[in-house]
């Protein structure tokens, strides 16, 4: 039976608390310089910005209107009433935006109170086909890279870049596409493999009406070694640079630039990868980076797939996340996307989120599927998303929604949070502490999926039991075929065989009229799987059956195995799967590697006489079939060991369980003051930082101490309100903590 629950908290619109924090004093002048960025109407202005499917609508009031109400309809077509628009004091304005529009069609919108107009206008949706009035083919034989683009088309002739079908650019260098002054320029139709160094493959800046549509982009970014230095604590760091690995978007679109598109793409494999929350915030690469662009930004039908060799950081990653026009900035839609298998977020939408929308995506395999939490103007919008599958590498989780809701001077940001789809375990969203406005209405919580932080007064407690929930049906796309399933897990590998050893997905595909030629893809480390047949032609009625076969002699040397495949046809428009099993494998007990310190304590044997009982149970798991569990009645008092380093250096420290779920631990290295963090323990035995504190730095999971050479003491308690068992068998301290990873 699975539990579902509606979160239905249309009355929060209210704020809902005010940070611990004090809220920073703005001066006069800071005050006109955020208006100016916000770039507010005039009184009595109505501003109307259209993308495909939506439109951004600006009002300038001297003062709240009573009973205004947005209406929209289609030229000739019966009125309709839009959300509620927020109103601003600080800009005099208000802003809201209309939803579900079609395409490239006529709309009028007013606003009307008491029976009077107050203001009208009309705008007009785009068009997803575009005349394209010159071709430029890149030979990659004689292509120079970076590809210098300021062409200058029109609405009426937009110049298109792309290769002859089946061919691929391969950029050995730096940047591969500097696109700087252009206007309504099309990238269609490439398959570019390459920029090592720059991290960067196609650059967008001062530009207008850029559309990147039906790319695949694959091997790009920098590489290096991890670097467990105060100065990077996990990240990863080229042999002399000064500076660790970071903000290697495949696609960056820039300050200047509005009206860009990217659509259809599939990028994937980045030759880095992002460390994860096990050490520190993660660094490393991303699908793309969207640093502040004027306006009207659309991020559509792409598949953005990274994987546990070549995690994310973000598929999608902001700069400036607490700046005004950070981030999109403003009037920007993303919608029908596959984000998964990254380190942190999915996508921030982090920055001004004046009008920027977000929905009908899938969502997964990440720390947190959206981040709001850089509310900085707003309203924002983020509804009919699918979360699932949350967790990072090593099975990391937070909020499926990020919403710390930073309102660092009480202006008011609204968010709109509505008919969201959440499958657990996970938590949802936690708006406890903010003073930004969330209107949360009709989001659906499954399989122990739940909102942490609401408090009684946004909650509703009803509950209803079903046998299933609904299937996945995210992201949306306009295809016609569908796939009957679009998550495969529950395979296990014992003694090196999978369980079951094949899996089906069905295609269907309703209506008549519609042929389309597909191949089955996946990233290049998703070797571990086959599906077939990997290609072929769809027709209307049709229904084809794949069969994914796993491969026992690649299943090996890992816990988890995490894929996915998608089904894509020509125009870059799929339909994806994601793919989970789980092997026996444990990681070794002893994992140093010839040249790096390791000193094993025995938990079993503390050295303070005064200790709380110690409580060992028969395990199979444990080293000598035994484990020790700490919990709030035999670790309260805390546990001494004394251990012994050769010479002076920096000694990190782990302890060797499992547990169910992060365990809050407390504890010191010899005169320390006590401190505590939580032991991010997996579901079977491995190695995880002791991290007490957390060090003295920010965004740190893990640390290390300065020792003498000589004798010492780590001290290792649990608080009395913790509820979950830690199963251990093993501490060590080492000089080499990269080594002992949870694979």
């Amino acid at each position: 039976m699975v539990n579902r629950t509606i979160i239905s908290a249309a009355l929060c619109a209210a704020a809902l608390s005010t940070m611990a924090a004090p809220q920073r004093v703005r001066s006069e002048k800071d005050a006109a310089a955020r208006v100016g960025i916000i770039a507010p109407v005039s009184v009595g202005e109505l501003r109307l910005r259209a993308t495909f499917a939506n439109a951004s609508v600006y009002f300038g009031a001297a003062a709240p209107i009573a009973g205004l109400v947005l209406e929209y309809r289609a030229v000739g077509g019966a009125w309709q009433q839009a959300r509620e628009m927020p109103y601003f004091p600080e800009t005099k304005d208000y802003r809201g935006s209309i939803m579900g529009l079609a395409e490239d069609t006529d709309y009028e919108i007013r606003l009307v109170a008491d029976g009077k107009t107050m203001a009208q206008g009309r705008v007009r949706t785009w068009a997803s086909a575009v005349k394209v009035a010159k071709t430029v083919y890149l030979d990659p034989e004689t292509v120079t890279f970076p590809v210098k683009i300021a062409d200058k088309g029109s609405p009426d002739g937009w110049i298109r870049y792309t290769t002859k079908p089946g061919q691929k650019l391969v950029n050995k260098k730096g940047l591969g596409f500097d696109v700087d002054g252009a206007e309504y320029v099309l990238l269609d139709d490439l398959v570019v493999e390459g920029a090592p160094q720059a991290g960067c493959v196609i650059e967008v800046k001062n530009s207008k009406g850029v559309r990147i549509r039906n790319c695949e982009i694959t091997g790009w970014g920098r590489t290096g070694e991890p670097d467990y230095t105060e100065k990077a604590f996990g990240k990863r760091r080229q042999a002399g640079a000064k500076r660790t690995i970071n903000m290697d978007g495949a696609i960056q679109i820039r300050r200047g630039s509005s009206e860009v598109v990217v659509e259809r793409c599939y990028i994937h494999d980045p030759l880095g990868r992002a460390n994860s929350w096990f050490y520190s915030h993660p660094a490393g690469p991303e699908a793309v980076i969207m640093y502040s662009p004027d306006h009207s930004t659309v991020l559509r039908w792409n598949d953005f797939v990274g994987s546990d060799n070549h995690r994310y950081n973000d598929a999608v990653e902001g700069g400036g996340n607490f700046y005004e026009d950070g981030g999109f900035n403003r009037d920007a839609d993303v919608y029908g996307n596959f984000m998964i298998f990254c380190n942190d977020d999915n996508i921030e939408l982090d920055g001004g989120q004046q009008n920027v929308r977000c929905y009908d995506n899938r969502f997964e395999g990440a720390v947190t599927g959206v981040s709001i939490q850089g509310c900085m103007v707003s309203p924002s919008y983020v509804y009919d998303n699918d979360f699932t599958g949350m967790g990072d590498e090593f099975s990391a989780q937070y909020n499926s929604i990020k919403t710390s809701g930073i309102d660092l001077f009480d202006y008011g940001p609204v968010a709109y949070v509505f008919r969201n789809t959440f499958r657990g375990p996970c938590a949802a969203l936690e708006v406890g502490k903010t003073t930004v406005k969330y209107h949360l209405e009709d989001n659906v919580l499954y399989n122990g999926a739940d909102y942490p932080g609401l408090g009684a007064h946004c909650r509703e407690k009803g509950t209803v039991r079903q046998e299933n929930a609904p299937a996945i049906t995210r992201p949306v796309r306009p295809i016609p075929f569908v796939l009957d399933t679009a998550r495969i897990e529950g395979v296990k590998v014992a003694g090196g065989v999978a369980a079951p050893a094949t899996a089906t997905v069905t295609l269907t595909c309703p209506g008549s009229g519609y042929v389309a030629p597909f191949n089955v893809r996946k990233n290049l480390d998703m070797d571990w799987f086959d599906v077939s047949p990997a290609s072929g032609v769809i027709h209307s009625g049709d229904t084809i059956t794949f069969t994914v076969t796993f491969r026992n002699e690649k299943l090996v040397n890992r816990r988890h195995f995490r894929g996915a495949f998608l089904v894509r046809t020509k125009d870059g428009l799929s339909r994806p799967v994601s793919v989970y099993a789980e092997t026996d494998h444990l990681p070794p007990f002893k994992a140093e590697k010839s040249g790096e310190f390791a000193a094993y304590l025995d938990p079993f044997s503390p050295a303070n006489a005064d200790h709380a009982p110690i409580k060992v149970v028969d395990d199979p798991l444990g080293q000598n079939g035994k484990m020790m569990v700490i919990d709030s009645k035999h670790a309260a008092k805390g546990l001494d060991y004394t251990f012994s380093v050769p010479k002076d250096g920096r000694y990190y420290i782990h302890i060797h369980g499992y547990a169910e779920g992060q365990v809050r631990i407390y504890g010191a290295v010899d005169d320390d003051e006590i401190g505590s963090g939580n032991q991010l323990a997996q579901k079977f035995p491995c190695w995880t930082p002791f991290a007490p504190g957390g060090g003295k730095f920010k965004d740190v999971r893990f640390r290390f101490w300065e020792l003498k050479a000589g004798t010492h003491t780590v001290h290792i308690k649990v608080g009395p309100r913790n509820t979950r068992k830690f199963h251990v068998d093993g501490i060590v301290v080492t000089d080499a903590p990269g080594s002992f990873e949870p694979l």
